[in-house]
């Protein structure tokens, strides 16, 4: 598993409950020392710190075992403060998906989902979609999930952008060409939808990933 995400695919199967099976692995990269928010997963939200309302919602989509991967004591002593499972890595990667790499090296299983730790309205129906996906096509590796920009959202650089290849973006599904917070990508891409919000289109990312 590589930091390299540039063959994505989105996916709109249906859901059949049957797909949830053993060896579907879920795994939730927490960090302490965000950039823009330390401690952002440990915040309370409606009586519970973010990563709880992650891991329980997470857990309903049926995963065989779900994990918080952590360096940080303290986000460890929370999740097993609420009988999650967490496992400790180390602090020297860069990228969340090099955190779930340590952490899956040690769990055999069919396939392995990324799960952002401060979503805490994670729809576990994606997350199966995600698995349907693959099941669909054994001929993917990698799988995430995009979904349409919002009023206000192309101007927000908060918000993670997409451009998917022109050939597929009609269908709203394929090869997804670059992410970026940037609202400027005209010239990157003309042809891609996300150039043309006018038009009331265009994707972003909702950072969940599963990988076989």
């Amino acid at each position: 598993m590589k930091s390299d995400e540039r063959r994505i695919q989105n996916s709109k199967f249906k859901i059949r409950s049957s797909q949830i099976k053993n060896g579907v692995v879920g795994v939730i990269p927490a960090r302490y020392a965000s950039t823009r928010f330390p401690g952002k997963v440990l915040v309370p939200l409606a009586g519970k710190p973010v990563i709880q309302h992650v891991y329980e919602r997470a857990r309903k989509a049926g995963f065989h075992r779900l994990l918080v991967a952590t360096d940080d004591e303290r986000i460890r002593d929370v999740v097993k403060g609420f009988d999650g499972e967490v496992a400790m890595t180390s602090s020297d990667h860069l990228t969340g998906t090099d955190r779930v790499a340590e952490v899956i090296e040690k769990i055999p299983c069919e396939f392995t989902i990324n799960i952002q730790g401060d979503e805490p309205l994670l729809s576990p129906k994606a997350v199966r979609s995600l698995i349907a996906a693959m099941e669909e096509d054994p001929n993917l590796n990698m799988a995430t999930l995009i979904t349409t920009l919002k009023k206000g959202e192309l101007e927000n650089p908060s918000i993670v952008k997409v451009i998917l290849d022109p050939a597929d973006s009609r269908s709203g599904e394929g090869s997804i060409l670059s992410f970026s917070r940037s609202t400027k990508h005209e010239a990157a891409n003309p042809d891609s939808p996300f150039a043309k919000p006018s038009a009331g289109r265009g994707t972003k990312h909702e950072i969940t990933y599963i990988f076989h």
